[in-house]
């Protein structure tokens, strides 16, 4: 269960920082992580970058409300401005006065009403839910390295030794030992040799699943 709001920026700065993540999803240049290398975030495309102050308020403001949200609806939790209220009233940093507290706490409820409206809300609800509920393994590590071998005579190819681990569980808390222990369960790991045709085939392969999970919706 998320702790603590993360609500220091700016209304204005917050209402940029949501409309460049819209963008970047709507575009293909950004995805949502649902259980699939994590529990909740938000992963760029491969070149695409973010200027330092945007970035950082995606980070602990649009991806930490985000992720609130879906867990309080995947529990059947209310995420009103009593909810709020109490939750910043838990907080370890909560050091505010009645009217501070009041301010704050509308805020949070207006960042999370705009969260809502920007994204497709209703169907990463149904997508965390059923992650959270499956009881298959998750994708929670991929790695991989570029390496060459040499065949007599003096040719060579390049190949991609690729690991991956899977998970029942995925690290979804921010911190504390909770977090730890996850982070260290023992996973399911395999490894494996392709090379750039052996890349295609799987692209081919991938796609072909995409197309088929669309035909279903």
């Amino acid at each position: 269960m998320i702790e603590n709001f993360r609500y220091r920026s700016k209304w204005e700065d917050f209402e940029k920082a949501v409309d460049t993540a819209r963008k970047l999803v709507d575009s293909g240049q950004a995805f949502w992580m649902v259980g699939f290398l994590d529990e909740f975030n938000m992963c760029l495309a491969e070149g695409v970058s973010i200027e330092e102050g945007m970035s950082k308020i995606i980070t602990d403001e649009v991806i930490y409300l985000m992720r609130w949200y879906l867990a309080h609806k995947f529990y059947g939790l209310k995420t009103d401005e009593n909810e709020i209220r109490s939750v910043l009233l838990a907080g370890a940093e909560f050091n505010m006065n009645g009217d501070e507290l009041d301010s704050s706490v509308k805020m949070v409820q207006n960042k999370l009403e705009l969260l809502i409206d920007a994204f497709d809300t209703e169907r990463l609800t149904v997508r965390f839910k059923m992650k959270q509920e499956a009881v298959n393994l998750k994708l929670d590590e991929f790695k991989y390295n570029i390496c060459k071998t040499s065949i007599p005579g003096g040719e060579s190819t390049d190949f991609a030794v690729v690991n991956m681990v899977c998970k029942k569980k995925l690290c979804g808390v921010e911190q504390g030992i909770e977090r730890l222990l996850l982070a260290n369960a023992q996973g399911e790991s395999v490894t494996f040799i392709c090379d750039e045709e052996d890349i295609d085939l799987w692209i081919n392969e991938l796609t072909e699943m995409k197309q088929k999970l669309k035909g279903e919706r």
